[in-house]
């Protein structure tokens, strides 16, 4: 087995085995004090989490700092979600700005991004 299918599985059974503990503590601890600061936690940690994906997804190749095309969609989809714009809306611009930005450099440079 590879390194990264061990790594794949050990995810999902840590995964699941948080989610299994979550549902067993939280008909348990109605209200107690960890539940309450599990509550007041939870909320804090879905943004940081969802940012540090949105960051390691953008700017990096491997191990790998990079900037390319996908810095370029990320901008639209920020302008898009400052202008207001339908989730659905602020997919499709990130998309083709992405993929314009791809095509520009591959025609400036010849290859690929």
């Amino acid at each position: 087995m590879s390194r990264a299918w061990m790594l794949s599985l050990l995810t999902g059974g840590t995964t699941m085995a948080i989610k299994s503990a979550g549902a067993v503590l939280s008909s348990h601890t109605r209200s107690t004090r960890v539940s309450l600061l599990l509550e007041r936690l939870t909320p804090l940690l879905v943004p940081g989490v969802l940012a540090a994906l949105i960051v390691v997804q953008v700017f990096s190749t491997e191990r790998h700092l990079t900037i390319d095309a996908r810095a370029v969609g990320l901008l639209a989809a920020i302008v898009a979600v400052r202008l207001r714009a339908s989730p659905a809306l602020v997919l499709v611009a990130a998309a083709l700005t992405t993929a314009l930005g791809r095509a520009i450099y591959a025609q400036a440079t010849g290859k690929l991004s």
